[in-house]
């Protein structure tokens, strides 16, 4: 697999930086007001990596209700105190980072100042540009389609089949199957805790070449 790649795209929410833990227990909450909570993991399938507004619409889809006007900016402001008051980096992925060799970006559900200040806030604006720095919010459809990361790939002056992607949600790794790259799998956040094997079996089961629970197994994968 050495010298196969030449651009490595993170996700970033449970990917770079521990971050899915707040997102789910603001919406958890925001469900349950509404008394509309059921399988949490079905829900975290069916929304995962797909940005709040998109999210939202799913989720009023999924739930056949107008889930209110405000509702994504109720989940932005409850995650964003969260985030505020504790979010850290992902384990090792500073070290990671200081060791690719390869040019690296970050495509991502989450809206470009929103990944400004997760990054100020863990200390990976040291380490990620902002130039390099992709949404979902500059193509017109959300993972599971390709967009995001033909857009990310294209902005890096890389064919689709020379790069790889770390995905912690099962419709990131559709979109990085579907876009032609190959699926890193990564169940090694927060929110895999305890699930470790189950979150395992989704990714493959998703299309994912390889699933790993450990930053510092990517290198040897990419280098």
């Amino acid at each position: 697999m050495a010298n196969h790649f030449d651009l490595i795209i993170f996700d970033n929410d449970g990917v770079l930086v521990d971050s899915e833990i707040g997102y789910r227990s603001t919406l958890i909450s925001l469900l349950q007001e509404q008394g509309l909570f059921d399988d949490e993991q079905e829900i975290f399938d069916l929304i995962g990596g797909s940005g709040l507004v998109k999210a939202t619409e799913a989720l009023s889809r999924h739930f056949d209700k107008d889930l209110g006007a405000d509702f994504v900016d109720r989940w932005d402001a409850g995650a964003k105190a969260i985030f505020e008051k504790d979010l850290d980096a992902t384990l090792h992925i500073e070290d990671v980072l200081k060791q690719l060799k390869k040019p690296y970006c970050v495509a991502s559900g989450s809206t470009l100042p929103m990944l400004k200040i997760k990054h100020k806030t863990t200390g990976l604006n040291k380490l990620i540009d902002e130039a390099v720095l992709f949404s979902s919010t500059q193509v017109a459809n959300p993972k599971p389609a390709p967009d995001l990361f033909l857009f990310a790939a294209k902005q890096m002056n890389t064919l689709p089949e020379k790069a790889v992607v770390i995905e912690d949600t099962v419709n990131g790794v559709k979109a990085a199957k579907a876009a032609g790259m190959y699926a890193v799998g990564f169940v090694g956040g927060g929110h895999y805790n305890g699930v470790v094997d189950a979150g395992k079996e989704r990714l493959y089961h998703a299309g994912a070449d390889i699933v790993i629970s450990d930053m510092r197994d990517l290198l040897e994968i990419v280098q």
